[in-house]
C-alpha cells in the first residue's frame, strides 16, 4: 500500500507499507538428529533415532518461514535545467528461521530440529541478511544537447541525428 502526495509542481513524496509473508521455505535441518536434550559432553551416538549410521548427515526440507515488513519512502526533486534529486530511506524488519540460499545459507545450523516441541522454530529470529535501516540519496541530470535542447537541437543536421537518435 502507497501514497504519494505533490507537494509542489517539482516536487513529490511518497510513502508505503511492504509486507511479505513466505511459508515452505527450504532449510537443511540434516538428518539422524539428537532427539532429546542433553549434555554435549557425553556421547551423542545413543541419543539419535539410529546410532548405527551417521548423524548429521545432508537432509533438505521445506519447513521454513519467514516475514518481512517494511516502511519506504521517497522524496523527488525536479530542478531547472535537468537536474533532479531522489533520496529513500526504507525501515524494515525480517524475521526467519531459514538461511539465505543466495548467500551461502547465512545460518549456523538448527539448535535441536529434531527436539520434539522445539525444532527449528527455536531458531527463528531476527534474520542475519537484514537491513533495518537504508539510506539513499542520489541525483541526476539530462544533457543540454539534443532535439528540444539548447545546444546541437538544429533539424536535419547529422550532429543532431546522433545525438538524439533521430533526424
Amino acid at each position: 500500500m502507497t501514497a504519494q502526495y505533490q507537494v509542489t509542481p517539482s516536487m513529490s513524496i511518497q510513502a508505503g507499507y511492504v509486507t511479505s509473508l513466505a511459508r515452505h521455505l527450504e532449510v537443511f535441518p540434516n538428518s539422524n538428529n539428537v532427539t532429546s536434550i542433553v549434555d554435549t559432553t557425553q556421547d551423542t551416538k545413543n541419543f539419535v533415532p539410529f546410532p548405527d549410521f551417521g548423524h548429521g548427515s545432508s537432509l533438505a526440507t521445506t519447513n521454513g518461514n519467514s516475514y518481512y515488513h517494511g516502511l519506504q519512502t521517497k522524496v523527488e526533486k525536479q530542478f531547472s535545467h535537468g537536474l533532479n534529486l531522489l533520496a529513500t530511506y526504507t525501515y524494515s524488519k525480517s524475521r526467519t528461521d531459514a538461511g539465505d540460499l543466495l548467500n551461502g545459507g547465512s545460518t549456523a545450523g538448527f539448535r535441536a530440529p529434531d527436539v520434539p516441541g522445539a525444532g527449528i522454530r527455536l531458531d527463528y529470529g531476527l534474520a542475519s541478511f537484514r537491513y533495518s535501516n537504508v539510506f539513499h540519496l542520489s541525483g541526476g541530470y539530462e544533457l543540454p544537447f539534443g532535439k528540444g535542447k539548447h545546444f546541437l537541437s538544429n533539424p536535419g543536421r547529422m550532429s543532431n541525428a546522433l545525438v538524439s537518435g533521430g533526424a
